[in-house]
């Protein structure tokens, strides 16, 4: 595996270089050279990632994973993204519980929105905790959050199944068996399958590349899917106030 590292000359990150290495795989790091001296049999970049010109010693250079240990300010990790986002790579961003809205003062449950912080955001934006919840957007490439909502919920508040939801099809509404279909013969005639999550990945590589969906999809005379932007508002803010 093609690793790159950013920073990975002290602690999270050199341990992170060790490992790699033990395990076999090829590692690169890129930092300015200050914290530590570079882990023997990496391939070691130097460069201040909060310079644009220095991060373009990374582009067009194919990894399999980036392993993002020392950002704190959104907009710099935002060029490292962008920078990257060309070489195929799983880009992991190494956060902090600082980055959620209850801790320390309260208990902190799995599954929480950060703080709120724009994906863009400068580094007199905020305090640490509310910059690392605006990283892990811009690691993202976007400044959306996942709320889960559960299905009775949305049932409740009239929330059609698979149209106003794509692919959202909860038990009990005609369409329990929606996913069983049979392809045995497809897979003996050469179909293959990969996870979901791959597709969505490499579809939005292709899109941030300079992909583009057509103007008119082909079903552009159907009625349109998608919930209303008003009715999802509505929704989250009813759900959050529970």
């Amino acid at each position: 595996m093609r690793l790159l590292i950013i920073g990975g000359t002290s602690f999270l990150g050199r341990a992170a270089a060790e490992e790699a290495l033990r395990r076999g795989d090829e590692v690169t790091t890129f930092n300015r050279g200050r914290s530590g001296p570079d882990v023997e049999g990496v391939e070691a970049l130097r460069g201040d990632r909060a310079d644009e010109g220095d991060l373009a010693v990374l582009a067009g250079r194919p990894f399999d994973v980036v392993v993002d240990t020392c950002g704190f300010v959104p907009q710099v990790v935002g060029r490292s993204v962008r920078v990257l986002q060309g070489s195929g790579a799983h880009y992991v961003f190494v956060s902090s519980i600082s980055a959620t809205p209850t801790w320390p003062g309260a208990p902190t449950p799995d599954g929480l929105d950060g703080q709120p912080c724009a994906s863009d955001a400068g580094p007199e934006d905020g305090d640490y905790g509310v910059l690392k919840a605006g990283c892990e957007r811009a690691g993202t490439g976007s400044d959306a959050r996942l709320t889960w909502v559960e299905d009775a919920f949305l049932l409740e508040r009239e929330v059609a199944p698979w149209t106003e939801l794509p692919l959202w099809m909860p038990k009990g509404q005609d369409g329990d068996h929606v996913w069983d279909a049979e392809t045995g013969a497809a897979e003996r005639a050469g179909l293959r399958v990969r996870p979901v999550t791959d597709t969505v990945r490499d579809t939005w590589a292709w899109m941030q590349a300079g992909g583009r969906v057509p103007k008119e999809p082909p079903h552009a005379h159907l009625p349109r899917h998608g919930i209303d932007p008003d009715k999802e508002q509505r929704i989250l803010t009813d759900w959050s106030s529970r």
